[in-house]
């Protein structure tokens, strides 16, 4: 399987998301970056229009700090989150993927509500299991490393598990359970 970034806050569009999408010959879903400070429902329909169909997986929010973001406040990023996942609920009637770490949740968010989303979870480590935001009591996917290797891919890659190999977990249509 395969997630390929689309899009990045209100307007931003990753160049190379058609023809990935398009060359993609394994299940795909598509992935946004969320930008503090901007309208969430605006950022899931910035990855609705570039995508226009959700694809075989759940759709995912990345949620993580940027370098630039200097005044990050928690109740608003909560709320922007929430509401992109509920126009992703409304409009594609799936629920998205909350792509983030422990740390990352934090500083972002500082929160105890996972908001009915999956955990992809970033967390690099040589450990049996990642270490969890609050508000998860389990992962779906889990980056574990950023160095690892794929046939027919040049350099280091982003690795990820996917818990119990149960594509059920990220596949549309399939089990609801979070």
């Amino acid at each position: 399987f395969a997630y390929i970034r689309a899009t990045m806050g209100l307007t931003g569009r990753d160049d190379l998301f058609d023809e990935n999408w398009k060359n993609a010959k394994v299940p795909k879903g598509a992935y946004h970056l969320f930008i503090t400070g901007q309208d969430g429902a605006r950022q899931a329909q910035n990855l609705m229009r570039v995508c226009r169909t959700p694809g075989d997986l759940l759709p995912v929010i990345d949620v993580e700090p940027r370098s630039i973001d200097t005044d990050i406040r928690h109740e608003v990023n909560r709320c922007e989150i929430k509401r992109f996942v509920e126009t992703i609920q409304t409009e594609w009637n799936v629920t998205p993927i909350i792509y983030t770490s422990a740390n990352a949740w934090r500083v972002m968010t500082d929160a105890n509500d996972n908001m009915g989303c999956k955990l992809w979870v970033a967390h690099y480590t040589n450990r049996l299991q990642p270490l969890l935001p609050p508000g998860w009591k389990d992962w779906a996917l889990w980056q574990y490393t950023d160095k690892g290797s794929i046939p027919g891919i040049a350099g280091d890659v982003d690795t990820n598990r996917l818990l119990n190999d149960d594509m059920g977990l990220i596949t549309i249509g399939k089990k609801e359970k979070k």
